[in-house]
């Protein structure tokens, strides 16, 4: 199916042909974010603050750190049309929480033991909103009250968008499921941070981005698509905002591990937008491909620039806990192995 046939006949939320999605479940038939891999950290939950204060929200959906104190968020997310201007923060408060928390602990379920409060993320106020004269980019982006600790953001990709068919990640907050809406029919599924890997089709060069040639709906078997589809990805309804990434070589010599490129953010369960649209709808200031910088050390557990005590500290309660957080070896089990690698990292200031 050709790119502009597949954008005609894709009717569950077409924004690229004028109309608009509703915000508020999450990657569709996805897999809990990996704890180890601190490059989804970047990775958000965008609440509006509900009425009583405390932590959390309503979950308006998922957001990008692509700037030490700023996130990239879709426009519907905040259920306004394009005509419409943002909410004021003080009519609309809101923030965004971050799955890890400052000491190196992390948590992909919103809620543990029944509550959203369980205190293993960062939570951080948003403090300003900037809108694009022209709101059919459908992003906005969004100014944290302070940069999250030991989270890096995520580059925005704009010298080299891809068009042909491309590898990418979706990743998102919130219910799992195969069909759209908050779980699998006659299931339960947690509210977390999911991931899952696809093909991307062959695109053209443009603002909206097909990341998928298949279409969802709320009732089996769901999902539709051509016969030599492939691996794909789809969103769901509050992967709104929600990053679709691709793997670049590592640029720091001293961590072959691959590097994360933001290339579209989520407005449907198969189309987003690039970051380049926000310049072209006029968004000051305009994204660019920021300088690159080291990654995070393995051994620098909380994240914050350094080696010390308190890594090797909370390092070693993630491992009695049993936490993924402290797996530094490629086995999904913690083990003896891990102390060992860890340690040598630490000792090294590696």
């Amino acid at each position: 199916m050709s790119i502009s046939g597949f954008l005609k006949s894709f009717a569950v939320c077409a924004l690229a042909a004028g109309t608009w999605c509703s915000s508020a479940s999450a990657v569709v038939d996805g897999t809990p974010a990996p704890k180890r891999d601190r490059r989804l950290d970047a990775v958000g939950i965008f609440f509006t603050v509900a009425p009583g204060g405390g932590c959390g929200g309503w979950v308006s959906g998922s957001c990008t750190l692509i700037e030490p104190n700023a996130v990239l968020v879709a426009r519907h997310s905040f259920d306004v049309g394009p005509g419409t201007p943002l909410p004021s923060l003080a009519e609309r408060p809101h923030r965004v929480r971050f799955r890890r928390n400052v000491s190196g602990r992390s948590e992909n379920n919103l809620l543990v033991n029944g509550t959203t409060c369980h205190g293993v993320y960062q939570e951080i106020e948003v403090v300003q909103l900037v809108d694009a004269p022209n709101a059919a980019c459908d992003q906005v982006i969004a100014y944290l009250e302070h940069a999250p600790v030991g989270i890096k953001p995520i580059p925005v990709e704009m010298d080299n968008p891809p068009t042909q068919p491309t590898d990418i990640i979706l990743a998102g907050w919130g219910y799992g499921g195969s069909c759209l809406g908050y779980a699998t029919p006659g299931g339960t599924s947690t509210w977390a941070l999911r991931v899952k890997r696809g093909r991307m089709p062959e695109n053209l060069l443009g603002d909206p981005i097909v990341f998928s040639p298949c279409a969802l709906s709320s009732s089996v078997p769901c999902q539709f698509c051509p016969p030599d589809a492939g691996p794909y990805v789809l969103a769901n309804l509050h992967d709104s905002g929600a990053p679709i990434l691709i793997e670049v070589p590592s640029t720091d010599p001293t961590d072959p591990t691959p590097e994360l490129r933001l290339i579209a953010t989520v407005s449907s369960p198969a189309v987003g937008r690039r970051p380049s649209a926000w310049n072209h709808c006029g968004g000051l200031p305009e994204l660019t491909e920021p300088a690159q910088t080291q990654h995070l050390k393995k051994a620098d557990f909380d994240g914050d620039g350094t080696i010390g005590a308190l890594d090797l500290t909370g390092f070693l309660s993630a491992f009695l806990m049993g936490s993924q957080d402290a797996s530094m070896t490629s086995s999904s089990s913690i083990g003896v192995a891990d102390i060992y690698a860890f340690l040598g990292n630490w000792f090294n200031g590696t």
